[in-house]
């Protein structure tokens, strides 16, 4: 089996500084989409669960130094023509 991408390198800038928490993600990222073997999809659910491991952090950091954390709400628009319209905003071609 193959993953249905298209073969892109992935580019970071060389004088970024990268936290260590974004480099995990993506080299998890990178290890499910390299990767021909079916196991390898279990990065993706890896970097779910550390996305929500961190909002529930940052929650915590922020009620703890007296502060508001509302992370953006993400939601997949049920009809297609807003699917559309949200994938074009994202990827524009």
């Amino acid at each position: 089996m193959t993953t249905p991408y298209w073969e892109v390198p992935f580019a970071v800038a060389p004088t970024a500084e990268l936290k260590p928490e974004f480099r995990g993600y993506a080299s998890l990222y990178r290890e499910a989409l390299s990767s021909s073997s079916t196991v390898y999809y279990l990065c993706l659910f890896k970097i779910i669960e550390g996305v929500q491991s961190r909002r529930q952090r940052l929650a915590i950091e922020a009620k703890n130094a007296g502060t508001d954390f509302r992370p953006r709400q993400r939601r997949v628009p049920e009809k297609p023509e807003e699917q559309d319209s949200v994938a074009e905003s994202h990827f524009p071609h």
